[in-house]
């Protein structure tokens, strides 16, 4: 019943506001208009603005699914970004009462509301500025100049909507903003090819979605559940992005278009892509850990131990390569926080090695053993890197070997790889 009230109440939001406008519209109407009692208004909605921005973040929610999917699927920046173009001025076409609440009417809306407003248009800012990377020199731009190509582009778009025309025949203005996009990045000469691409044809714009998605609204949940499955689909999103990318490369707007959640919600759980980066390298190591734990309980002796190890660690990464390219390939590229849980972890993965080490072992300096870690990460990442992942595995004797060799001597070290 709430679902439906609430579901209700915003459908009256939008009505009203599209027939009045947002400021000649007042809560008693919305009550009104969508039938339910003032308390039961105040249950769901302290007022009209905390409704008005539920209401956009439902619209531009829904747009950036579309929008990022899009941009996802295209091949380099210009064909993604002319993609997502398409992507958004079909949403518009699709969802007119939408687009000018989302717009037009939200202009008159408090501050709240426009602090959710400038969040939405930082993700096309995104988009844009990805464009420094096809520069020879990306730093010789700065954000500054995405922020002035979206405010163009986003002045046009508004003054056709202003002239209450409808949105049907917005497709005909991507190649113009698509040259605003891409001359400040390309140059004009090939910002000017933009002018001549015709628009992709209709079945190109249901694009399927990478990741499954909670249902819109009130869906019946625990909010456990929700919370859980919110946060375990954005560290997904994260290991298969900064996979693909690195992590430098990576946006928050691709790991929220991957784990199909808007802004707000990374934001609710992650302050910073390094948080979600974290978050996403301590759990694979703790999947990590549960896995290798279960194949050394079954073994007897340090060295049968280490090899069981070593190979359920193998099988982990085996089952998904992208997972050995996130946490063995990534650690020294974001910032001094990642590169120390790199270390960190370094120094914890020989701590388990050596666990049950019996008395009396040569023990080597620990420079050696950490970069004997380091050679046996980057046999696994060469491995995963030349497409051959799923033969992980078969890397296990020379691991064994190679790790085993500074303690035992090299007879012991291939006795021990030998099984």
């Amino acid at each position: 019943m709430a679902g439906d009230r609430e579901r209700r109440i915003r459908e009256a939001l939008l009505d009203l506001v599209d027939e009045r406008g947002y400021a000649n519209v007042t809560v008693a109407d919305v009550v009104a208009h969508a039938g339910v009692e003032q308390a039961e208004f105040d249950a769901s909605f302290a007022d009209k603005e905390e409704l008005c921005v539920a209401v956009f973040d439902d619209i531009s929610g829904l747009a950036q699914e579309q929008v990022m999917a899009a941009f996802e699927a295209g091949d380099g920046w210009r064909n993604s970004l002319r993609a997502s173009a398409y992507a958004m001025v079909r949403f518009m076409r699709e969802h007119p009462r939408e687009v000018s609440f989302g717009a037009l009417h939200i202009l008159a809306a408090g501050d709240l509301a426009q602090v959710y407003r400038e969040q939405q248009l930082q993700q096309w800012v995104d988009l844009i500025d990805l464009g420094r990377q096809e520069m020879d020199d990306p730093d010789s731009v700065g954000r500054a100049v995405a922020e002035g190509a979206l405010g163009s582009i986003h002045g046009r778009l508004l003054k056709e909507l202003e002239k209450g025309e409808g949105t049907a025949s917005l497709e005909r203005f991507v190649p113009e903003l698509m040259y605003i996009a891409v001359r400040p990045y390309l140059g004009h000469e090939v910002a000017r090819e933009e002018l001549a691409i015709p628009p992709p044809p209709p079945e190109e714009a249901k694009l399927p979605m990478r990741l499954t998605r909670l249902p819109r609204g009130r869906h019946g949940l625990p909010r456990e559940f929700v919370v859980k499955n919110q946060r375990d689909r954005l560290i997904a999103a994260t290991v298969a992005v900064v996979a693909k990318n690195g992590f430098d490369e990576t946006t928050i707007a691709q790991i929220c278009a991957a784990a199909s959640v808007s802004r707000r919600t990374f934001y609710a759980y992650f302050a910073s892509k390094e948080e979600c980066f974290l978050a996403a390298y301590d759990s694979i190591l703790e999947h990590l850990r549960i896995a290798t734990d279960a194949a050394a309980a079954r073994e007897v002796g340090w060295t049968a131990v280490v090899r069981a190890k070593l190979r359920a660690g193998l099988e982990f990464f085996a089952a998904n390569p992208d997972l050995a390219k996130f946490s063995m390939g990534v650690g020294q590229q974001g910032g001094e926080e990642v590169a120390a849980r790199s270390r960190t972890a370094t120094d914890e993965a020989l701590d388990y090695l050596c666990e049950g080490m019996p008395p009396g072992t040569r023990v080597p300096p620990k420079v050696v053993t950490v970069s004997l870690l380091g050679g046996m990460a980057a046999l696994i990442l060469r491995k995963v890197n030349n497409g051959e992942g799923e033969d992980l595995p078969d890397l296990l004797p020379d691991l064994v070997e190679l790790f085993l060799a500074p303690f035992l001597g090299r007879p012991g070290a291939v006795e021990a790889a030998a099984g």
